[in-house]
């Protein structure tokens, strides 16, 4: 046989096995691979649901697969450039697709109606998808496409969600319902600065953190996202919510999150933020911020510790309002806080909740019209130690308040990485650093120098 009808085998939905007579010169199915390959070209024209495509092949044929619905997984080895058109259509019954690097082209209709196809990675090099190429995905919710793509049909991903694409192709969205321009684990922007974050995928589960550059989130961003329990922001000065009903853009989660940890980064946490999050048993404001907006944390029914960093200057109206379980509140701002008579609105007897301050400030906070309603008291060096700090991997500086009480001969600081120490520091009652103790792979050399505020040092080779 030296010739084979286009299209011969379409449709054969129980071929299990194809074999070419070893004396064929125009066509083979080397390595016992289940398919037929264009001798002269290398070019795989017809396959079944068994073929193992074999690593000598340069292209995937028009048709080579078409309507083979019992095929379910595939592997394309490396040296394949083209997938033509129709070669994987209607293949409904396949779940998986592995693309080769050497990948070029997917051309037209190439996975037409695979409705089954829930993944698959499109490889950095391929710089053309043809007309309705993965048309009919309709499993594939987010597909991702390299900015190496430089031409896509009009119609490519038709009954696909959300692609992510950061290149040049024109005709956006493709068919698909919408185009995110960047990529961060679970999270998708609209923009490639990352300004507006747009759609949080519902498998999310755990830990997220929200990029300082975001400004802007949609109110149904993690719609459906109940997987998530705790939240990093690293965000400086994300602008006050003004939603609709004032709600948070963590309203339809809000339950479900357990831990919301602001970085040191963050300058000002902005209105309605953490409002209504039932979850959350503890809040530390770190250092570095110096506003608190209205309503931020109002209707966190279940919190019951709040620590106030050193820089904080005012907290707004109704703030921390319906904060009705708070035990206690410990204070290490350099000057009082300035506060309304609405900060702690509806939280139970003030006159009974303690309030750690520092003790060179306690006069000035009894004084104060609104401070003065508290059970006011003086920070001692056992609660200053609690503070913790969660540090994320790109900051080079970390502020933390020293105990307003001396009357230790050594302080300790423990640095922790993975839950195992990595280095001790001791310093004395003066804030000088004595002793550094250090643990592999910490290299054990230290620099240090002393400031008006405190005493300044860096380890280096924690990584």
């Amino acid at each position: 046989m030296t010739s084979i009808a286009f299209a011969a085998f379409i449709n054969c939905i129980n071929l299990q096995s194809i074999v070419v007579d070893a004396n064929n010169t125009t066509y083979d199915s080397r390595d016992n691979c289940n398919a037929i390959i264009e001798t002269a070209n290398n070019t795989l024209i017809a396959g079944c649901q068994n073929t193992v495509i074999p690593n000598s092949v340069d292209k995937i044929g028009s048709d080579a697969f078409n309507g083979c619905s019992n095929l379910t997984s595939i592997i394309i080895p490396d040296g394949v450039t083209i997938i033509d058109d129709y070669a994987f259509w209607q293949c409904t019954g396949l779940t998986s697709v592995t693309l080769p690097n050497s990948l070029l082209r997917i051309d037209y209709h190439a996975f037409q109606g695979c409705s089954g196809l829930t993944s698959i990675n499109i490889p950095d090099g391929v710089t053309s998808i043809g007309s309705k190429a993965f048309d009919g995905c309709t499993s594939l919710i987010v597909l991702t496409i390299p900015n190496s793509v430089t031409s896509i049909a009009t119609d490519a991903f038709t009954g696909i969600q959300y692609i992510v694409y950061s290149g040049s192709a024109d005709y956006s969205p493709w068919g698909a319902e919408a185009v995110y321009a960047a990529q961060e684990g679970f999270l998708f922007f609209s923009d490639v600065e990352k300004h507006n974050l747009v759609k949080c995928m519902k498998e999310a589960t755990g830990s997220i953190t929200i990029p300082g550059s975001v400004s802007n989130i949609d109110l149904s961003t993690f719609s459906g996202c109940t997987g998530i329990t705790e939240v990093i922001w690293d965000v400086a000065n994300y602008p006050d919510i003004i939603l609709r009903n004032s709600l948070s853009p963590f309203n339809e989660i809000s339950d479900n999150i357990k831990s919301f940890i602001f970085s040191n980064n963050v300058e000002r946490i902005p209105a309605y933020l953490c409002s209504d999050m039932s979850g959350l048993t503890d809040i530390s404001i770190p250092n570095s911020v110096k506003e608190i907006g209205f309503h931020a944390v109002d209707g966190c029914d279940e919190l019951v510790n709040l620590t106030l960093g050193s820089g904080l200057l005012n907290i707004a109206d109704y703030a921390f309002a319906n904060c009705k379980r708070l035990e206690q509140i410990k204070v290490y701002a350099s000057r009082v806080i300035d506060l309304t008579p609405y900060s702690f609105e509806n939280i139970g007897v003030k006159s009974l909740l303690p309030v750690y301050v520092p003790e060179e400030r306690l006069n000035n906070y009894k004084r104060d019209q609104y401070w003065s309603e508290f059970n006011l008291q003086v920070l001692s060096a056992s609660s200053a130690a609690a503070t913790e700090l969660t540090v994320i991997p790109h900051y080079t500086t970390a502020d933390v308040a020293w105990p307003s009480v001396d009357d230790a001969a050594t302080y300790e600081m423990t640095v922790t990485s993975g839950g195992e120490t990595v280095c001790t520091l001791i310093f004395n009652a003066q804030g000088q650093l004595v002793s550094a103790l250090y643990r592999a792979p910490a290299a054990e050399r230290h620099n240090a120098a002393a400031s008006q505020q405190g005493f300044k040092f860096t380890v280096i080779g924690l990584e």
